[in-house]
């Protein structure tokens, strides 16, 4: 009779303790599914690193896409420098 129960009992905590890994599994996916447009999960993203050119071994000239836009900064470990903005033209295709 105690061996049947302790067995009742394992089992309950077993089935209990899937049932929670379940529940946060699902909490998980449905987090990131409803969270896909926004924030790290955004589909269409927005800002690109086109290029980067080292010009000596702490100045950096990086070229940033934003949209519809082109950014040319020159990177240093004192500042960062927006050089050139230009508004690339769409394709009309």
């Amino acid at each position: 009779m105690e061996s049947t129960l302790s067995l009742a009992i394992i089992f309950k905590f077993i089935f209990a303790l899937a049932f929670v890994i379940s529940l946060i599994v699902l909490a998980s996916w449905l987090y990131r599914k409803y969270q896909e447009n926004s924030g790290p999960f955004r589909k269409e993203k927005r800002l690109e690193i086109k290029d980067v050119v080292y010009i000596d071994q702490k100045t950096k000239a990086v070229l940033l896409n934003q949209d519809d836009k082109d950014h040319l900064i020159l990177m240093t470990p004192s500042q960062n420098l927006v050089v050139h903005t230009q508004v690339s033209k769409k394709d009309a295709a």
